[in-house]
């Protein structure tokens, strides 16, 4: 029997057999049978268990992707609860034995003392049909057969076949953990002493490029496994006038892949203008320490001001890789030093001013700082090695440290002049030095406002108006020339800049068991004031439908539908490095025009205790999304006919059905059936294009893609309640 046969008859059972019985409250259990008393609630003590049957077709790592759906017996959820005067226990448990787990547990001394604790697993499934020639040894080295380094090195077969028969199964994965503890002591009624721990471990593999030069660049299964520990502790003092507190806050960043060894699948041994090995750098372990103190005084006139003050010190002591792995190369420049010996300096302010003097008035004030000092040493070298082959000479070189001060003044007032509307205006001025960025300050200016209409009983509107402008200074067109890059481009984060946008929503009530809203926004980004390539305009809109209807216990219902639009416009040139002619030859610029829509539409209907007893819903969900590229070049162009790319889309669809039936008040059967359906077409990560593992002998992947799939879920699933 499929697992669709088996879900509709399970279906159809249950309707069959409810019977007709009055309907009790929303979200709870009958209470009308021979177990009369108090109705439980489900949050106290219950136990959700059964098992989960599964049909895929298609990709089921993008359906697990998330998440862990496998077919098997489940442990959904355990909820327990214990209360008295005094003290209150939890304990919590979620999909047990599963990837995607999580236990909880907490408990509270009322008055005097809370702690928790919470264990929480996230997988990250990307693809069960990868295939790879490359062999994991260990956190930081992947290899490759010999015999298929020497067959290629010799000359006695080419990567795109040869590969074949090395290449081994390789499911790509990888699960971070998170574990949090807390706690809160009161030490009187005015003292609190807080404390909390998060510590998120991440392991598993992914691809990762490798590369021995432009002509030949291998996806590798590159292993992962970094931890991070978050540590907040401290002490807050509070009445109701005023309140302060200190604390420290630690970031504790450890990571066993700081860097990757890989072999060349093209050569066995080594030479001074070939490698056989390839090694890159990757995450650095660091740390971060942070004291901060935060104060709040309230004033006359229903005011109040808080200021806040934080020290961090960064620090990382990775090692700096030597600058080549090649043992054939016999000359190798000395480094200035092998560690990192990271240092930065971090310093916070806020400060900010709230007052209502009167019913009608709101105002607030603020002030922001965020100022990085990075005092890292300079590393100079006058030597280096390039694609572990080429000695090059690079006199005078060095490293460049970023530092940057962020300063952000916001002013914001909300007036009520009478009692159905309130009018909002806001300015913000933003204000960034930068070192070693094309430019040295980038200054922004935000006006927005707004107006808010909700006293009404059949309407409320809430609409809003952005504008802002973000001008840079200081430019620096020798950072742009050292990395031969056109002094004409602009980064997207710190270009000249025009924004414009506005959003409106509004609902309508002509009853109490029925609402309609409408919402939509507009906007765009103008960046053609400088520069001539990088990204030059983006532009969104959007528009959106609801209705919500509730005409009592019985039943609620409800859709909505929303469709986006995004486009933007990037320009480029294509051209060698100077001194090279084409470098500034106008006639090799081209665009790249892309449009994206998409469609969401939502829709649901719940009927608790249906027939007495039975609870039924169902939800359906839709998103889909289309793309174009669009290339053009100037009139005069010296460049070919762009060839254009076909439009790509994926849409995604889950409709899920939902019933229980209570046998007892304490007592449920339950069935959910879940549809799940992703479609795709991209040129990139499509089949059409990564239709084998090698490409002659210049790349080599893993197999991996989007693909469509179509899943059919049932849980079979009893509640106990206690």
């Amino acid at each position: 029997m499929t697992t669709r046969t088996l879900a509709v008859g399970l279906l159809g059972a249950l309707l069959t057999t409810a019977p007709l019985l009055a309907q009790t409250p929303i979200g709870q259990p009958p209470a009308d049978d021979s177990q009369a008393g108090t109705v439980l609630d489900p949050n106290l003590r219950s136990v959700d268990f059964g098992v989960r049957l599964n049909d895929v077709d298609g990709d089921e790592a993008r359906f697990n992707r998330y998440r862990d759906n496998r077919t098997g017996p489940l442990l959904q959820g355990f909820r327990w609860t214990s209360e008295t005067d005094a003290r209150l226990w939890r304990v919590e448990a979620d999909n047990v034995g599963y990837r995607d787990q999580r236990f909880g547990a907490s408990v509270e001394q009322f008055g005097r003392f809370k702690g928790w604790f919470e264990y929480n697993q996230i997988p990250y499934e990307q693809d069960y049909s990868t295939r790879t020639p490359f062999s994991v040894v260990n956190n930081t080295t992947v290899t490759v057969d010999d015999a298929l380094q020497s067959a290629i090195g010799s000359g006695q077969a080419t990567l795109n076949p040869a590969v074949e028969a090395f290449a081994s199964p390789f499911e790509l994965r990888m699960k971070r953990d998170i574990t949090t503890l807390g706690g809160q002591y009161q030490l009187n009624r005015h003292t609190d002493i807080n404390f909390a721990l998060i510590s998120t471990g991440r392991k598993g593999n992914q691809p990762w490029g490798s590369s021995f030069g432009m002509a030949s660049t291998f996806e590798v299964p590159a292993p992962v496994q970094t931890r991070n520990t978050e540590i907040a502790a401290n002490v807050e003092w509070a009445n109701k006038k005023a309140m302060f507190k200190a604390g420290y806050d630690g970031s504790l960043f450890n990571s066993e892949t700081e860097s990757l060894t890989f072999d060349n699948p093209l050569r066995l041994t080594n030479a001074s203008n070939a490698s056989s090995l390839g090694r890159l750098s990757r995450w650095p372990s660091s740390t971060m320490h942070t004291v901060s103190a935060t104060g709040s005084v309230a004033l006359p006139a229903k005011s109040r001001v808080i200021a806040y003050v934080a020290q961090s010190a960064m620090t990382s002591d990775a090692q700096i890789l030597p600058w080549t792995v090649n043992p054939g190369i016999t000359t190798v420049p000395p480094l200035e030093r092998t560690a990192v010996d990271a240092d930065a300096d971090v310093t916070t302010v806020l400060l900010r001013f709230n007052s209502r003097p009167a019913n009608w008035v709101w105002l607030n004030a603020s002030f922001r700082s965020y100022d990085m000092n990075n005092k890292t040493p300079v590393f100079h070298y006058d030597q280096k090695i390039s694609y572990d082959t080429t000695l090059v000479n690079s006199p005078g070189d060095k490293s460049h440290p970023y530092s940057f001060n962020r300063q952000t003044t916001e002013l914001d007032a909300s007036f009520t002049p009478w009692r159905n509307g309130a009018f909002r205006i806001g300015y913000v001025r933003e204000d960034i030095d930068r070192t070693n960025r094309i430019f040295d300050t980038t200054s922004e200016d935000s006006f927005r406002i707004g107006y808010d209409w909700t006293s009404n009983r059949y309407v409320t509107v809430r609409a809003g108006y952005l504008t802002q402008k973000r001008r840079g200074d200081g430019f620096d067109v020798s950072i742009l020339e050292g990395y031969s890059e056109q002094p004409g481009l602009r980064h997207a984060d710190l270009s000249n800049r025009d924004r414009d946008q506005a959003q409106f929503v509004v609902t309508f009530l002509p009853a109490d068991s029925v609402s309609f809203n409408v919402n939509g926004s507009v906007g765009e980004d103008d960046r053609t004031m400088d520069g001539d390539f990088g990204l030059r305009s983006q532009d969104f809109s959007t528009i959106g439908f609801g209705v919500d209807f509730s005409p009592g216990d019985a039943f609620t219902m409800g859709a909505s539908y929303l469709f986006e639009t995004f486009s933007s416009l990037e320009t480029s040139r294509t051209a060698s490095p100077p001194p090279d002619p084409t470098f500034f030859d106008a006639r090799r610029n081209w665009n790249d025009d892309i449009e994206e829509d998409v469609s969401t539409v939502n829709a649901y209907f719940e009927a608790p205790k249906l027939f007495g007893k039975l609870d039924f819903g169902v939800n359906y969900d839709y998103t889909k999304a289309d793309t174009s590229f669009v290339y053009s070049v100037v009139a005069n162009s010296t460049l070919p006919t762009p060839a254009q790319l076909n439009p790509v889309y994926n849409d995604w669809t889950q409709a899920r059905v939902t019933t229980a039936y209570w046998l007892r008040r304490n007592l449920s059967l339950g069935l959910t059936y879940m549809y799940d359906q992703f479609g795709v077409n991209d040129w990139a990560l499509g089949t059409q294009t990564l239709d084998r593992l090698a490409h002659s002998n210049t790349f080599l992947l893993m197999n991996y893609g989007w693909e469509n799939y179509t899943a059919h879920t049932v849980w079979l699933k009893a509640t106990y309640l206690w």
